[in-house]
This record gives C-alpha cells, sequence and structure tokens, in this order.
C-alpha cells in the first residue's frame, strides 16, 4: 500500500526509441488516474495529477503533436472505467500513449514481476479484486500498437501481509527539437518503477519497497522525473531517453537521501529501477 509522509511507488513502462524521420501526423493519448480522494495520500496525488496535466499540455503546445486526454481523479474505485479506456484505445501508427497513475500499489507474495499493482477496484469491491498490474497496462496498451508508449506509475511496491511552465531554449536548437527526440524519434520500450521491490530493510541496508511523497511536492519520483526532463529539454547535447532516465534515478535517490534521513532506520533511500530496450 502507499505510505505517508507521502508514500507512492512510480512505474514508467514501455517507451519505443529509434528513429522515424517521417512521422506525419501524431496525436498524444494522455491518460492520468489519480486516487484524489485518499485521505492519506489524496492530496500529493492531487498533486501529481496536476503537474502530470502541465506537462502534457505543455508537450502539446511545444511540438507538432495533437493531445487527447483521458484523466480520471478519485480512481481507487474506477478498474472499469481504467479497462475501458485501455480497451478501447484507438491510436495511429505514429501516435504517443502517455498513461500516467497516482495511487496506493502493493505487489503479491507470488508475484514475479518487479513492478507493482495498481490499488485499483471495480466499483463494487470483491473479495478477490487485485487491482490492475502494470503488466496488464503494458499489454492493452501494446495492442492498440502505438509508435511509442509510456506507462507510469506512482505507487508503492511493497508486499501486502507541471502547472509550472517550462522556458528557455536549449544549446541543441530548442525545446521542439528536444521534444521530436523524444516523443517523434522514439521507438522501442522503457520501463521505469520508482523503487526497488521489497518490504523493508535490504542486505545493503538500504529502505526498500517505498516510494515517497508530500502534500506539497507531490510524489517525489514523479517531481524528479520532471526536473530530469525539463534537464534533458535544456540541454546543450540532444535529449535522450537514457540520459533522462539515469538522471531520474539519481535524483529521486538524492533527493530522498535528504528528505527521509530523520524519518527511516538504516539507509533512507528511495532507488528507481528501469530498463530499456531499444527496437534494434
Amino acid at each position: 500500500m502507499k505510505k505517508l509522509l507521502i508514500i507512492l511507488v512510480f512505474c514508467v513502462f514501455s517507451i519505443p526509441m529509434m528513429g522515424n524521420s517521417n512521422p506525419g501526423s501524431v496525436t498524444l493519448h494522455m491518460i492520468i488516474f489519480a486516487d484524489t480522494e485518499d485521505d492519506n495520500i489524496g492530496e500529493s496525488c492531487d498533486v501529481d495529477y496536476g503537474n502530470m496535466e502541465g506537462l502534457a499540455e505543455f508537450i502539446s503546445d511545444n511540438s507538432d503533436m495533437d493531445l487527447k486526454t483521458y484523466y480520471v481523479k478519485a480512481a481507487a474505485n474506477k478498474k472499469r472505467e481504467m479497462e475501458t479506456v485501455l480497451d478501447n484505445l484507438h491510436v495511429g501508427t505514429n501516435d504517443v500513449v502517455f498513461f500516467y497513475y497516482s495511487g496506493h500499489g502493493y505487489r503479491t507474495t507470488d508475484s514475479q514481476s518487479p513492478y507493482p499493482r495498481m490499488y485499483v477496484l471495480d466499483d463494487a469491491f470483491h473479495q478477490n479484486d487485485q487491482g490492475v498490474s502494470v503488466e496488464d497496462v503494458r499489454t492493452k496498451i501494446a495492442a492498440a500498437s502505438p509508435r511509442l508508449s509510456i506507462i507510469m506509475v506512482d505507487a508503492c511496491n511493497s508486499m501486502l501481509d507541471l502547472k509550472e511552465p517550462i522556458s528557455g531554449t536549449s544549446g541543441e536548437g530548442n525545446i521542439s527539437a528536444q521534444l521530436r527526440r523524444l516523443f517523434i524519434d522514439a521507438e522501442g520500450e522503457i520501463v521505469l518503477c520508482g523503487s526497488e521491490a521489497g518490504d523493508g530493510i535490504n542486505d545493503s541496508g538500504n529502505y526498500t519497497g517505498y516510494s515517497w511523497s508530500n502534500p506539497i511536492d507531490g510524489g517525489y519520483f514523479t517531481l524528479n522525473f520532471r526536473k530530469a526532463f525539463e534537464k534533458s529539454l535544456l540541454s546543450n547535447t540532444p535529449a535522450n531517453w537514457n540520459t533522462l532516465l539515469a538522471n531520474t534515478k539519481q535524483m529521486t535517490i538524492d533527493y530522498s537521501v535528504v528528505r527521509l534521513q530523520d524519518q527511516l532506520p538504516g539507509n533512507k533511500v528511495q532507488i528507481p529501477i528501469y530498463k530499456y530496450t531499444t527496437s534494434k
């Protein structure tokens, strides 16, 4: 589940990479589900919701992509709605799908995946309802065959017993050119999760399984993804996902060390994980 300081685990899944020289018309399908009414983490999820909504608008405003949105708040009991959105995606072969979730997450005792399940249930609670897994989301989006897919989940990964505008120009030309490198010229797959799987302190003495947030910053991982994203856009070198993801991981680690040092035993570190697979 998610913890309060406030806990969130973050997964980004699926990012195609490698060049697409003449993409033609491109639509960014932005899907946001956030547990904004949870008693403990609702405020931070609402911050995440607003930040990612703003990021989508920024990307669309500063690129040649159209924006199609699927935004849902109070997501804890919106499993059917999430499945309906994913099952009914109609995307072009050059389109981008960006799925984002902020809320509670967990893993089962026999899970083989390094990524969590989202605590999104049916409208009517069923005792055996196991929410929605990141793997399920990936499968459904892959079935729609977008050129680029990004799946990002800010939720815990432990066992269960931008509204601000980005401004400036980059040394590599301008923000539009950097966005093109990330979203138009990209194919392949990236999986990104904000916390190592775990349920306490691991053999290295690091506190694992949790991703953290507060009502001001939102999720630490979401916050540092946005910071790394901005850094890539303003960089003097061509933007690329490898550098952006590595920066996100390190920035999240550094950020968590400062903010968690008085909160937890052992090494108070939130350590994201990611995997990048290119098409070639």
